[in-house]
């Protein structure tokens, strides 16, 4: 049987658009990106980039970063349950 390894390397956010509503996207990180983020393990550093580069959000409420075999997780289980609820919706 085979083998895969997916290596991802994503910033998952959640926050607020430009209406108020709650809204979720997915960035994929090139290695500029990751570059220009610096030190992506420090949550400030990668909230600045978020700044300059989300620009679909009004203000991010919180993200999660996946890059390689590091994951930061979520600032809190809030922004889990809302990017969850926004990108896949009610699944039961």
């Amino acid at each position: 049987m085979a083998r895969y390894t997916v290596v991802t390397k994503e910033v998952h956010v959640v926050g607020r658009g430009w209406y108020g509503q709650t809204i979720a996207y997915s960035y994929e990180l090139s290695a500029y990106d990751i570059e220009n983020i610096g030190d992506f393990t420090n949550r400030e550093l990668v909230f600045q980039w978020l700044d300059t580069h989300a620009g679909d959000f009004s203000c991010v409420d919180d993200f999660c970063v996946d890059v390689d075999e590091y994951n930061s997780g979520w600032g809190t289980e809030d922004g889990e349950i809302a990017f969850n609820d926004c990108m896949y919706g009610d699944a039961e």
